[in-house]
């Protein structure tokens, strides 16, 4: 029996993506390389980086942190900080 990778998604407050990746997981049994080939069909920049069995505890699922594009910020999601006083 597989056991099934606990994901988490970015931006968290997408949902139809979590939906996308949960789907993928199901259909693709778990096999990263297939999900993210999967996902970028409709997400080009989606990228999975597994999170290292050293960080687990004993029995603990696998855990993906799955990014819909490549990485938890983006640029405009950035804000700026106070301004430089010269």
């Amino acid at each position: 029996m597989t056991v099934r990778p606990s994901p988490r998604c970015y931006p968290r407050e997408d949902s139809e993506f979590a939906h996308d990746v949960a789907a993928a997981i199901s259909s693709e049994s778990g096999d990263v390389d297939r999900v993210v080939i999967t996902l970028r069909a409709k997400y080009p920049l989606a990228r999975i980086a597994v999170r290292d069995p050293l960080a687990e505890m004993r029995g603990e699922q696998e855990v993906w942190y799955v990014y819909r594009d490549g990485k938890a910020i983006v640029a405009s999601q950035v804000v700026a900080g106070p301004a430089s006083i010269g």
